[in-house]
């Protein structure tokens, strides 16, 4: 159910989180999209458990921060074992620039310079 509340995804991000670890029964295929989608946007990895009756719906696994697909258990079960690797050149737009820049924007630096005071922004009725 947290997948659909997407802010939740980027108070983890905020909070300096690395891995989620989430347990979920997804009812739909959406869910691994939305699951791939969280991970991209807020750039970290997402380690995703679901019961054996879902997996053919969603496959457990491992998601990047890039959204990409790591590891995928199959319906029947399996362990997955990975390393978390920071320094992985696949994952180096993703880390070390998108995460850094996204915070940053959220912050509001990064237009602030640029941003236009014009009294019929602070009052749309006057013109």
């Amino acid at each position: 159910m947290e997948i659909n509340f997407p802010h939740l995804f980027s108070e983890y991000e905020q909070l300096g989180v690395d891995c989620l670890l989430m347990s979920a029964y997804p009812v739909d295929e959406i869910f691994h999209v939305k699951a791939r989608a969280h991970a991209a946007i807020n750039n970290y990895w997402i380690s995703l458990s679901v019961p054996a009756q879902t997996a053919h719906l969603v496959p457990a696994g491992l998601i990047g921060p890039n959204g990409a697909r790591l590891a995928d258990i199959p319906p029947a079960g399996d362990l997955v074992v990975a390393d978390l690797d920071r320094g992985d050149p696949q994952l180096h737009v993703a880390l070390n620039l998108a995460r850094p820049w996204r915070a940053t924007a959220r912050h509001g630096d990064i237009c602030r310079a640029r941003q236009v005071h014009d009294s019929r922004s602070a009052d749309p009725t006057i013109f």
